[in-house]
């Protein structure tokens, strides 16, 4: 018959297991959803600017890198799947890799394989010329809301194992992704995580 240990104070060691159990399972399942940093943001109007570079709630989606070496078209399109819904505050926008109403210089540009030191104003500016690392593994990305050479948001993140941009996992974390990169206006950054 297993017995309770109380350990010194009067807390019971079945109590703590359950809360280290609990604690594992929660990384574990943050870690299969991918992990998605604290976004930062340039202005406190975000949602001002994003009406206005989707004018007709479709925006320009500008795609580097590619981790499954599937068509560019497929991995656009289940980024913008994955995307959707995403927008925190804001318009509901649909995402394009090429887009006929979003206005020029107005994009969601993402680097898989960017490293994490990269600055969005360096993915906004050259994101062609990085030298990136899509087919490493965990699948990093960085990706930026940029009006020209400006990045007005910016976030990174990673997740293990996902199959292909079909994937639920992929999609899943594609939405936490948009979600910390369109906050709602004057919130606090945090770790979706």
């Amino acid at each position: 018959m297993a017995g309770i240990i109380t350990a010194p104070g009067g807390l019971k060691r079945a109590k703590f297991e359950r809360i280290g159990l609990f604690f594992c399972l929660a990384v574990l399942a943050a870690c299969s959803e991918g992990l998605v940093s604290p976004g930062s943001k340039d202005v406190d109007d975000l949602d001002t600017f994003l009406r206005y570079g989707a004018p007709g709630g479709e925006a320009q989606l500008e795609i580097h890198g590619n981790p499954f070496g599937v068509s560019s078209e497929e991995l656009a399109s289940g980024l913008a799947e994955g995307f959707k819904g995403g927008v925190f505050w804001g318009p509901d926008l649909r995402f394009s890799g090429n887009s006929s109403s979003a206005r020029p210089g107005y994009r969601f540009v993402v680097a898989f394989g960017a490293a994490s030191s990269v600055a969005g104003d360096k993915l906004c500016r050259a994101a062609a010329t990085l030298a990136l690392t899509p087919k490493a593994r965990p699948i990093r990305v960085k990706i930026a809301y940029c009006v020209m050479d400006r990045a007005l948001s910016e976030v990174s993140g990673q997740i293990e194992d996902a199959d292909g941009p079909r994937d639920s996992r992929f999609g899943i974390w594609a939405w936490r992704l948009m979600r910390a990169l369109t906050p709602k206006p004057d919130s606090k950054w945090e770790t979706t995580n």
